[in-house]
C-alpha cells in the first residue's frame, strides 16, 4: 500500500511540475560526455525514497538496473532554497550525472513560481559549471 501510494504521490509531482513549470524553450544537453565520476540524485524525500518498501525507493531500483552505483541526496522536506544551501555536498562527489528532483514542497510551501524557478536555475548551473550533466 505504501508503495502504491509512493508511486503515485511521485507521478502527481512530476505532473505538478510540468503543469508549473512548462516553457517552450529548447535546452541543449550540456557537458555531455561529463568529466566526473558518480551518479547522484539530489532532492527531496521523493529521492530519498521516504515510504518506499525498499530503502532508499526508486534511486536503489534504478542503481539495480544500471549496474552503476548512485548516491543518494535526497532529504525529506527539502525546497529549492534548502537544497541550494546544500548544492556543495553534490559537487564534493564529482558528479558525471546529477538527477535534480526538486519543487514539489515548494508548491506545497506556496513558495512562488518565480522564487522556485531561479533556485533551481542557481542549482543547475552550479552543477553544469562543474562539468556534470544535469537531468
Amino acid at each position: 500500500m505504501k508503495y502504491a501510494f509512493v508511486i503515485t504521490l511521485l507521478f502527481a509531482v512530476i505532473a505538478i511540475g510540468f503543469f508549473i513549470f512548462q516553457r517552450t524553450d529548447e535546452y541543449e544537453i550540456v557537458n555531455y560526455p561529463s568529466s566526473g565520476s558518480t551518479i547522484v540524485v539530489f532532492g527531496d524525500s521523493l529521492a530519498q525514497g521516504v515510504g518506499a518498501r525498499t530503502e532508499g525507493g526508486f534511486v536503489t531500483i534504478l542503481s539495480e538496473r544500471i549496474g552503476e552505483p548512485i548516491i543518494n541526496l535526497g532529504r525529506g522536506g527539502d525546497t529549492t532554497k534548502l537544497a541550494l544551501a546544500r548544492i556543495d555536498r553534490v559537487l564534493e562527489t564529482d558528479p558525471r550525472i546529477v538527477m535534480v528532483l526538486l519543487g514539489g514542497n515548494d508548491y506545497l510551501s506556496r513558495v512562488s513560481k518565480d522564487e522556485t524557478l531561479l533556485n533551481l536555475s542557481a542549482i543547475i548551473e552550479r552543477i553544469q559549471s562543474q562539468g556534470s550533466v544535469v537531468i
